[in-house]
């Protein structure tokens, strides 16, 4: 009996994993949520897997400011200008320049109507 629970146990700990690298890898910014907000979600989803993986660093720091990078949905003019702005490829440096470039005031920008700001110009804070 006690066999059968720890495999069910292993089991069931084997698809929370699963279902973790699904949310993590799949999740992209929607488009109406702020930069700020995504990162937040984006660290919960990362945090969410390395707890339920329980095995420590899972990706390298560079890896990981590569999935931040990808997964804001940004066009690939507005990825170009981060990789450009970055002087090296780290997690912080990366969400720093995503903040600074297309953080609140981007998003307000952006979707006001009135703004003065084009969809093509990239406001830096």
């Amino acid at each position: 009996v006690v066999s059968t629970q720890s495999t069910g146990y292993e089991k069931d700990k084997t698809q929370s994993i699963f279902t973790a690298i699904d949310e993590f890898i799949s999740y992209r910014r929607p488009k109406d949520v702020s930069m700020e907000e995504y990162v937040r979600e984006f660290n919960q989803k990362h945090k969410n897997l390395v707890r339920r993986r329980n095995k420590g660093v899972l990706f390298e720091d560079g890896i990981l400011a590569y999935f931040l990078l990808h997964h804001a949905n940004l066009s690939e003019t507005q990825k170009t200008l981060i990789r450009a702005t970055v002087t090296e490829l780290s997690y912080d440096k990366v969400e720093d320049q995503l903040k600074r470039a297309y953080g609140e005031e981007y998003s307000r920008s952006s979707s006001s109507s009135s703004s003065s700001c084009s969809s093509n110009t990239y406001p830096l804070r």
